[in-house]
């Protein structure tokens, strides 16, 4: 397809992908500048009064969505955290690494 030509879908619109700008995903993307073009960016508070509106059991199931992300991003955190702890203790020289032959004799 030639540069700048765009592919059109059946009724002559523009195909989704190429009619949305392209983002990256951020604490706050619906706030940015580079937010798909809704008619307008979403502020936090704007986010969060659409959020109260919604029924009891969405506002319930996106609360729980947002904790489990919370929680597996403390997890990877506190993960990342005892292997940096383990290669400064390698480092140190508190910590002996195996030997190759002693790597493969564990593995056994």
């Amino acid at each position: 397809m030639p540069q700048g030509s765009r592919e059109r879908g059946a009724k002559g619109e523009d195909s989704l992908s190429s009619a949305l700008p392209r983002r990256s995903m951020s604490d706050n993307w619906l706030a940015e500048s580079d937010a798909p073009a809704y008619g307008h960016s979403m502020s936090t508070q704007e986010i969060a009064e659409a959020v109260m509106s919604l029924p009891e059991k969405d506002r319930l199931d996106l609360a729980r969505r947002i904790v489990t992300d919370v929680l597996a991003e403390r997890e990877i955190s506190a993960q990342i955290a005892r292997a940096v702890g383990g290669i400064e203790d390698v480092v140190a020289g508190r910590v002996c690494g195996l030997s190759e032959e002693e790597f493969r004799d564990a593995l056994k």
